[in-house]
């Protein structure tokens, strides 16, 4: 397999949040816009985007996407919503402990007998 750099120039699309991109490279001066077998969702690769691909030197028609720059991109975006619901998930459980303290006690008892199990094996010596 040989390397080459290609763009997004269209998406051909199965459904409303997926599509097959269609990828405009050269290989030896012949220019082959070809529909990718592989599906990306359109926001975090928008037409233009230049993309690194993977071709048969034979036959460069047959070709598929270079995963790794599109498996950062995605790891990426969920590292950041994940964070942005983590925010969130903390501040609400802040907020319902400031407003109710007995919700308070009664999620510092339910920690409190989570954690038992692990008490005995950090430091076995106090059962």
């Amino acid at each position: 397999m040989y390397t080459a750099n290609g763009n997004y120039i269209v998406y051909d699309f199965p459904d409303i949040m997926l599509y097959y991109p269609i990828v405009r490279f050269q290989v030896d001066g012949v220019e082959y816009k070809l529909k990718s077998t592989g599906i990306v969702p359109r926001d975090k690769f928008p037409v233009g985007l230049s993309v690194d691909l993977l071709y048969d030197p034979n036959n460069p028609s047959h070709f598929h996407l270079d995963r790794g720059d599109m498996e950062e991109r995605s790891t990426r975006g969920t590292i950041i919503f994940a964070l942005v619901w983590l925010t969130i998930a903390v501040a609400t459980i802040a907020v319902l402990l400031s407003v109710n303290p007995e919700l308070r006690i009664q999620l510092e008892r339910m920690l409190y007998n989570a954690i038992a199990p692990l008490r005995s094996v950090i430091n076995p010596s106090q059962n």
